[in-house]
């Protein structure tokens, strides 16, 4: 635990971020979803306009994950009040799921009226998968590895 944060730097509480920058923008916006567990795994589609095309495996730095739920859990964002409009974006909409402590809750924001602690965890999440190890054999090294790298005796090789 850090003594001047009052928490533990490993975040037990979010173990799902999903983003998605749905169709309804008029203008050139990319459209793809990303979904994020604290394993470190990624599932990825691109359907247009996007940085990868199609369906895609991966992983996310585990360290990264946490420290982004950390965000999260102390900025407030989880009290950013809900958008007011279901009209058509020129400029696109983000949508945020996380699965905090086993319960599903969406933010969304049009990104031309986009709180700026929204923007900024976009941005984040945004960066987590743009830094993604892509390929089905990084996404089951993710799998297999977890408790190992959660518990540290990844890092610390085989005892012997």
């Amino acid at each position: 635990m850090n003594p001047k944060r009052k928490v533990d730097l490993t975040n037990t509480r979010i173990t799902e971020i999903h983003i998605e920058t749905p169709p309804g923008c008029m203008g050139e916006c990319d459209w793809h979803t990303a979904r994020m567990l604290q394993s470190g795994t990624l599932e990825y589609c691109g359907r247009r306009n996007a940085a990868k095309d199609g369906e895609c495996k991966g992983s996310v730095n585990l360290y990264t994950f946490d420290m982004i739920a950390n965000v999260i859990l102390e900025s407030g964002f989880l009290d950013v009040p809900p958008a007011g409009n279901d009209y058509a974006s020129t400029m696109g909409r983000y949508s945020i799921d996380l699965v905090i402590d086993g319960e599903q809750r969406n933010f969304q924001h049009d990104a031309a009226f986009t709180p700026p602690l929204f923007w900024a965890v976009v941005r984040l999440v945004e960066m987590m998968v743009g830094n993604a190890k892509w390929g089905e054999k990084h996404y089951n090294d993710a799998v297999a590895t977890y408790a190992s790298r959660l518990d540290g005796s990844f890092y610390r090789g085989p005892s012997g």
